[in-house]
């Protein structure tokens, strides 16, 4: 590996048999304050266009290849929009759903409880 040292960024230049979706991870040594030691880690490639399906592994991957291209990627027009601001992408519905998810998951516990601790002592709970 190489380091570009104006960006700070490493690379590597590999030959053509890496296209086909070779998978990789980095072992950095790197000073730890809550250890005071310097410790071996493994990680992903923080620059990654593409990971295994777990995210344990980064993916060599050719963006101009026409295996890694969804159809129509060629002749897709891109939109424009009149204003910047209007460039805002919504995530709501990932974490309106997995909250409900959530919220559903809880009360369903929460109401198996209460049945417990009401069956065992019908007395001790005005519900």
């Amino acid at each position: 590996m190489v380091e570009d040292t104006n960006t700070g960024v490493w690379s590597v230049t590999g030959d053509s048999s890496l296209n086909g979706g070779a998978y990789y991870q980095y072992q950095v040594s790197v000073y730890h304050p809550e250890s005071k030691k310097v410790e071996s880690l493994i990680t992903t490639d923080p620059y990654s266009l593409s990971m295994s399906v777990n995210s344990k592994y980064s993916q060599v991957v050719d963006l101009n290849d026409s295996a890694t291209q969804p159809k129509g990627w060629t002749s897709h027009q891109v939109p424009t929009v009149k204003n910047v601001e209007d460039n805002i992408f919504f995530m709501k519905p990932i974490f309106v759903t997995l909250a409900q998810t959530i919220a559903h998951f809880l009360m369903m516990r929460f109401e198996e409880n209460i049945k417990l601790l009401v069956n065992k002592n019908p007395m001790a709970y005005n519900i």
